[in-house]
């Protein structure tokens, strides 16, 4: 099971980042992946596997496409999406200090993560701005399936579990 994000739309990503001049795009190799490959990827594998471990497609693929977007705009772009089995969430302790130097000298972090991850990314820039790619909308389970060293999620197995709207 992963909770399942969508994609926030890039205006409002745009609004939220303001006039930063330096900001740090930190994804998540597991529910935001997931994610992106529900909402915009499913002709393309979701994970590879390679010869320096798993590749996470779909949120280096975000991140590349956020990338351009801000340097079209001026930004100057920090990247970086920890390897499975890191996620946003759980990051051991070299990721976390992986994450803590790339993220040094940025005026904000775009966190391309669950509201989870996202919180574990505050704790760890407690004084920068941490805007949210992605807003979760309930748990996904589903069936995997494998094509040569590429995953996909077998579309006739997925369940959105969403969750209840606030009353």
């Amino acid at each position: 099971m992963a909770v399942y994000c969508v994609p926030r739309e890039d205006d409002d990503l745009l609004a939220d980042i303001g006039d930063a001049k330096q900001i740090l795009l930190a994804g998540c190799p597991s529910c935001a992946n997931i994610g992106y490959y529900m909402c915009r990827e499913k002709e393309r594998p979701m994970i590879k596997l390679t010869l320096k471990g798993i590749k996470s497609v779909c949120t280096q693929d975000e991140i590349d496409r956020i990338s351009h977007l801000l340097i079209n705009k001026g930004v100057s772009i920090v990247s970086w999406l920890p390897n499975y089995p890191n996620a946003m969430c759980v990051l051991d302790k070299g990721a976390r200090n992986k994450l803590l130097n790339k993220g040094q000298n940025v005026d904000k972090v775009i966190a391309l993560c669950c509201e989870s991850g996202q919180k574990n990314i505050e704790s760890i820039f407690p004084d920068k701005e941490i805007v949210g790619a992605m807003n979760a909308k309930g748990i996904l389970r589903g069936v995997t399936r494998r094509k040569m060293g590429n995953f996909y999620i077998d579309e006739n197995s997925i369940e959105i579990l969403k969750y209840k709207p606030e009353e």
